[in-house]
């Protein structure tokens, strides 16, 4: 399990920032947080604020330190800090900040909401579905939940199709993602 680090203290995050999806990232910068505790804030820029970081997620930089905007979204939205939970784009886009497509998950249901990588099954035009192999003239389909494996075998890519994602909706409800 990953480390996810602590957000600032929330009265910080509401002093310096506020909720704005009409911003790329979702959120703008309203204030600067002082250098020295109780003092002044200082200027700084104001407005529209974060960019992109090499994982693909809007980030800040706060007192030194980068944080992914969606966690400082949720927070700033539901007055908490989301802690060990993980912030799950509902719609699995990690640009795509928009409170309404943020929700507080652990991580196996994040994992649950993870877009397929996009495998081909060869001499056919669709794309095989997350967990679903080639075997012979076969198919197999797998998924894990609470450390439990679920095994099927059929004999064709629309049978296939139709029992995975039925089992997905089955076992991971509203985190089932089935492309």
């Amino acid at each position: 399990m990953k480390t996810i680090k602590p957000l600032p203290a929330l009265v910080e995050l509401q002093r310096c920032f506020k909720v704005n999806p009409e911003c790329p990232s979702g959120l703008e910068r309203i204030g600067a947080p002082s250098p020295v505790p109780g003092g002044r804030a200082r200027v700084g820029k104001l407005g529209p604020t974060g960019g992109i970081g090499s994982d693909g997620y809007w980030r800040v930089t706060f007192k030194g330190s980068s944080y992914r905007i969606h966690r400082i979204i949720w927070a700033l939205t539901h007055d908490r800090d989301p802690l060990e939970l993980v912030v799950d784009h509902r719609d699995g886009d990690p640009l795509n900040n928009h409170p309404d497509n943020l929700r507080a998950c652990t991580e196996a249901e994040n994992l649950q909401n993870k877009r397929s990588p996009g495998r081909r099954d060869p001499g056919v035009s669709v794309g095989l579905p997350k967990g679903v192999k080639r075997k012979g003239d076969a198919y197999v389909f797998s998924i894990m939940v609470r450390g439990e494996v679920h095994v099927a075998e059929l004999a064709n890519l629309t049978a296939v199709h139709s029992y995975a994602r039925k089992v997905r909706d089955e076992l991971h409800g509203e985190f089932a993602r089935h492309d």
